[in-house]
Parts: structure tokens; sequence; C-alpha cells
């Protein structure tokens, strides 16, 4: 004991020494992974948070495909805080695990300052983003800066008779400490104390039941090292799990493996085991998968057959879903891909037994591997890449090639004369190189299952090998797809523009816009296709109730299992995955309402000028300016911005004068732009707000080679 207080000790001299270091650190770009380190712990409410924890570890990471460093911090397995910081060391990012009341009311005040300061510059798309993290922040936190009633605490406590288990849950109540949670089982008559866990905690698991027998357990809660006198009395009937709705998965996995594995969430680390379905066993090996779900209570597995396998795959994934409580959002999604002709992942509920204990009701969704090509109807010999980019060809690395070959120089060729062709040609070079109707209808069926955030790696790129045309294949359904708030169990109501993640959405600024979506949804033609498509999918699938009946029959399959799922997020009052069905049809009434609304207004939406590249030549770049619009535009109120990369350059710009109805000039800037990249006509001054620019019009201008 005494040695593991020294160790603590004398790892608190060290993160001492180098938090002076970093309180040290200039503003020196950041180089590696040190660096970045120093530089987080120069943050003070980071350093704030993290001063005098014991066992503290940290892992740094550079995201290639966001340009940016990321800092982690943890206790044991659980992340106490992250942070993320542009080469600058700027933090763009910050995530605090607080677990002190007095920090959530300091946020709350925080957020309170900056809705005052969004409405008085009239930033309204501002002020509805910090209403709702407001909202969302007091959800969880409902008696922060208030005296805790035990009372309330104590009856969000309810029971599950689950599947070979008692389950007791309680609301999550984050911004409170220092509350522990007591569990007393009755035994011959009298109450036997079982446990006692923190508040934090969420869910308490026993094992140690009967099925088809009644369990009594009386709660409490214990603060300040006072019992609360008022206790809870519960009564649950644990229950056989059945497989005639669902198949049961069985896993085997040594012990000492299993928790070798779970030491760790963030490393992958494979163990030998034996995969049990209708009676036959299989050899297998199987990690954990995922990315942040990796630290929620309900882990996703990978899972590899090493002799022979009961499916058309050596490898499937079972994704836990942990922050859905309707768990629909994948399979609706892969549900809709698939009945409207689109390649995509199958998806079917299981559930999972693990080491003969219940881990709730999982998603089996296929792999998209070498196997899916042939399942899927696809050429195995065509050109298959999980993307990292979105859509840049100077995104390195772009992807990562399944199977062998030159695929991933065949896509950075692609990418390239993407950004390079210029808007005149740009149609005529999609029609040469994409299976237009698939990647248009991938587009709105984004749109019509509310994909609100799609990742650089949230894709697939396919090339057909014969006719060497390129189209998308969706993956990963679970960031905004119908609008279910992440762990908080509710649906938001419909947000998504016709035009998600481009250019036209959230302007050139950002790095993370797609860009040859955004060169589809300029060119009038793909648009004008694009749009009757998503009218005519919104009209059949939401306004006319089509996508009702998916939604009914999954729900149905899971209704009984999912109730008692052991690791579900926990809730304050009535079960929010019973009307979970009924939430989602409102959302796609919702939903299909104001796209029609979108589209009309999207059809209509004049254009008011048009820029294209024309050449170089001793002067410097020529490009075209023409007025498609009605009334004249001031040439002196014009702005131009030119963007690659980081690179941001403002080109000096002093013509007068008006450009009348249907003129077309020719303008010229002295600088070269060498590199090439984005080139952007900026709304009249004083139009908008500078910090999402939507451009009026813009082009791409290739790199002098």
């Amino acid at each position: 004991m005494c040695e593991t207080r020294k160790a603590d000790q004398i790892m608190k001299w060290i993160w001492t020494i180098l938090v002076l270091l970093a309180m040290r650190v200039g503003a020196e770009e950041i180089t590696d992974s040190a660096s970045a380190l120093h530089r987080a712990l120069g943050d003070e409410p980071l350093r704030d948070q993290v001063r005098n924890l014991d066992h503290l570890q940290s892992r740094t990471r550079f995201l290639e495909q966001w340009n940016v460093w990321m800092v982690e911090f943890f206790v044991e397995d659980e992340r106490i805080a992250m942070l993320t910081l542009n080469r600058e060391g700027e933090v763009l990012e910050r995530a605090l695990n607080r677990s002190d009341e007095e920090n959530v009311v300091h946020r709350i005040d925080e957020l309170r300052q900056e809705l005052a300061h969004a409405k008085r510059i009239g930033n309204e798309a501002e002020v509805r983003e910090i209403q709702e993290l407001l909202e969302r922040l007091k959800r969880s936190h409902p008696f922060a800066g208030q005296e805790l009633d035990l009372e309330k605490v104590l009856a969000t406590v309810h029971g599950l008779g689950g599947y070979g288990m008692g389950v007791i849950r309680w609301a999550p109540f984050e911004g409170v400490s220092g509350i522990q949670v007591m569990v007393e089982r009755e035994e011959d008559g009298r109450w036997v104390r079982i446990e006692s866990l923190p508040l934090r905690q969420e869910r308490w698991i026993d094992h140690d039941v009967r099925m088809g027998e009644t369990v009594r357990y009386r709660i409490g809660l214990v603060a300040s090292e006072q019992a609360f006198s008022t206790k809870r009395i519960i009564e649950i009937v644990p229950r056989q799990l059945d497989d005639s709705k669902m198949p049961v998965y069985t896993v085997q996995i040594p012990k000492e493996g299993l928790e070798r594995m779970l030491a760790d969430v963030t490393e992958d680390i494979e163990m030998d085991g034996t995969f049990m379905l209708n009676k036959q066993r299989w050899p297998m090996e199987v990690r954990l998968r995922g990315a942040s779900t990796r630290h929620a209570a309900k882990k996703s597995y990978r899972i590899q057959f090493k002799e022979g396998s009961p499916f058309s795959t050596d490898v499937i994934y079972l994704k836990a879903e942990p922050m859905d409580h309707t768990l629909q959002q994948e399979k609706l999604s892969c549900d809709l891909f698939l009945q409207n002709g689109l390649h995509c992942s199958e998806a079917r509920y299981v559930n999972l037994v693990i080491n003969g204990q219940y881990q709730g009701v999982y998603l089996d969704i296929e792999p998209i591997r070498k196997p899916f090509k042939k399942h899927a109807g696809l050429d195995p010999d065509g050109v298959l890449i999980r993307a990292s980019t979105f859509g840049s060809a100077d995104q390195k690395p772009l992807g990562d090639l399944r199977g062998k070959g030159d695929g991933l120089q065949q896509l950075e060729t692609f990418l390239k004369e993407a950004q390079s062709v210029s808007n005149a040609d740009f149609s005529a070079w999609v029609e040469e190189n994409m299976d237009w109707p698939r990647v248009r209808d991938y587009l709105a069926m984004q749109v019509l299952c509310h994909r609100s955030e799609i990742e650089a790696n949230d894709y697939f790129f396919y090339q057909e090998p014969d006719t060497r045309k390129w189209f998308f294949i969706p993956w990963d359904h679970n960031n905004g797809n119908f609008a279910v708030a992440a762990f908080e169990n509710r649906v938001l109501e419909p947000r998504i523009p016709v035009f998600p993640q481009t250019i036209q959405d959230i302007g050139w600024q950002p790095n993370y816009a797609y860009l040859i979506h955004s060169r589809i949804f300029r060119q009038p033609d793909l648009r004008l296709d694009y749009l009757n498509r998503l009218r005519e999918w919104t009209r059949e699938w939401l306004l006319e109730g089509k996508i009702e009946r998916l939604i009914e029959a999954n729900h149905q399959q899971i209704l009984e299992a999912y109730q008692v799922d052991p690791y579900r997020t926990p809730y304050h009052e009535k079960d929010p995955f019973l009307s979970a069905a009924d939430d989602l049809k409102t959302f796609a009434k919702q939903h299909g309402r104001r796209l029609m609304e979108l589209i009309d207004h999207a059809l209509n939406e004049p254009r008011v000028v048009e820029v294209d590249f024309i050449g170089r030549d001793d002067d410097g770049c020529r490009l075209s300016l023409k007025n498609l619009g009605i009334e004249p535009v001031s040439l002196e109120n014009l702005r131009f911005v030119f963007k690659h990369g980081e690179k941001i350059v403002r080109p000096a710009w002093r013509e007068k004068g008006l450009l009348t109805k249907g003129r077309m000039i020719e303008i010229t800037f002295d600088q070269d732009f060498p590199t090439g990249g984005l080139f952007c006509v900026l709304p009249i001054r004083g139009a908008v707000d500078r910090e999402r620019e939507i451009p009026m019009d813009f082009c791409f201008i290739p790199p002098n080679e």
C-alpha cells in the first residue's frame, strides 16, 4: 500500500513538471505527441480537471482526416478529459467528464452568457445550438445548482427481470457526487447487504438468481456517510432467454482473457474463444471494435472465425448501439438503403451471451470487405476502399484498400480530376467517371435517413472494373440518423439541410465539407436530378407512411428483449423505448414536411453570380465572372478567397462599377495559386456572419503542373 502511495506521489510530481513546462510553451507549431501533450496541459480548464488525480494516464494521437491533435486523459478505463488542438496549438474542442456539481453550474452560467451574446449579434444558428446544449445539460444534470432531493433520486430506481439476471437501474445524475446506492437482497426472510456503489454507476446486475423465481431487493441511498432512512422495495422475476424472435449468439472466452481485453478498451487485444449457434461450435478470435463507444458499458465486438463459419463471411461485427434508445438508427437506415436497391450492409438483431451472461440486444451488421462484393452483386475485381477523406486528394491517407492492386493510386487520380475539372465540364465529367444514378440515390438516401454527420471514414469508394466508374457505399449509420440524440433517450426535431456537409451548407472554411458533393450540388442539371429524386422518396417513404411499416416491424422484433437489456442508458421516468416507434413515426412525418419545403426553396433559389477557372498566363490566374441574376452586381462590394488545406489567401480586389444582368467579364489575379485549390466569390460585405460564409459561387483552380 505504501509503495502504491509513493508511486502515485511520483506521478503527481511528474505531472506537475509537465504542467509547468506546458505553461512556458509559446506559439511554436505542434510537431509531435510530446509537444501536443505539453500544449494540452497548458489549457487551464483541462488542467483543473486532471490535477491531483491518481493513476492518471494520457494518450495523444494525430487525426489525419481532421488535421488535428487529440489528447485524452484516463483514470483506469474511464476517459475523464479530452482536448483537440490544431497544429498551431489552438484548442478546437474540449470535453471534460465533470462529476463536481459546481463545475456543472459554472458551465450553465457560461452557456447563458454565450446565449446572450449570440442574441445580441443576431446569430440565430448559434442561439439554437446553445439553447439545445443548455437543454441537454439541464436534462443530464437535473439537480445542478439545487439542493438534491433524495426522494426524487430514489423514485427513479427500477428493477428488471432480465434473461438469467436481475437488473437494478436508476437515472443518471452526473452533476452529483458523494452518494452511494445500497443494495440489499431478501434471503430466508431477512435483508442481506449485497453491494454499495456510486450513484454515477447507473446500474447493478445480479447473476445469483433463479429463472422464474421472484427476487426482492431493498434499495437505499447513503449520503455523506449517513444512511438515508427511506428505502424502496423492488421485486423482479428473472426469465429464460427465448430464441424464437432473434438468434442467440453465444461466445465463450477464458475469464482471464476477457478481463485482459476489457482492462484497456483503447487497445485491439484479440482473444481466442468459441462461438456457438444452433448447438454448433466454431473456434474464433474476438476483440473490441468501435471508437468512442468502447468506453460505454455495453461493448461492441469483432469476431473472426478460424476454421469455417456459420455465415457467408469469416468476420462479423456485433454493434452494441449504446447511444441509441430506439435501436433503429442503424438498422432502419440499412433497411431503407437496401429496399431502394442501393448497396449497403445487411443488418439483423441478435441476442448476445458471453460466458453465460446475457449482454443485451445487438446488431449483427455485415462488414464491407471482400465477401461483401459477392453478396451485394458487385464485381469481385472492383476496387473497394474505405475512405479517409472528405473528397479531397490532399487529405492523406485517402483510405484503406480492401484487397490488392493499385486502387489507391486510381482513387487519387479520380479525386484530383474531381477538383481540377472546370465547372463548365464538371457535369460531363461526372457522367463519364461516376455511376451517376447510384451517386444521386446515395446522396438522396443520406438526407432521407437524416444522416446529419458523416465522418471522413463513414463511407466506401467502389469502382466497377468494366466501366471504371466510381460510386459510394455508406457505412456507420449512427451519427445523427433520424435525429436520435446520443445517450439522451429522445428523438430530436429534424434539422438536416438538403445539401448536408457541403460548401452550400457549412461554408468554405471547414475542412470537413464534402468536395465532390459540393460540386454536384453546384451544377444545375445534377442538382435538379438529385432534388427530384429526394422529393420522390420523401413523398413515398415519409409522407405516405411507407417507412412506418419498417419502424413497426423492427420495434416489434426487439420489444420484449430490449426492455430488459441490462446496459441500456438509464432514464428518469417512463421507459423511452416503449414510445420509440411512435416517436420515430412522428419524426418521419415532420421530416417529410420540412424536406418538401426545403426542396421547393432549393428549386426556386436564384443564382446570382457564376465563377469559373479559365487558365493561367504571365499576368497570373484568369477566371470568368458572370451575373446570372436580375439586378446589377456591384463589383467593388464583392470579395474573393482562395483556400488550399490550411492556407487561405484573400486576393486584392479594386474593381469598381456594375456587372449587369447576363454580362460576363474576365478577371485576373496576380497570384498564380500554383498548388490549386478552392476559389470562392463571397457575399457582399456585411451580408452574413463571417464565421459561416456561404459563397455566392465557387470553382476549383487546378494545380500548376
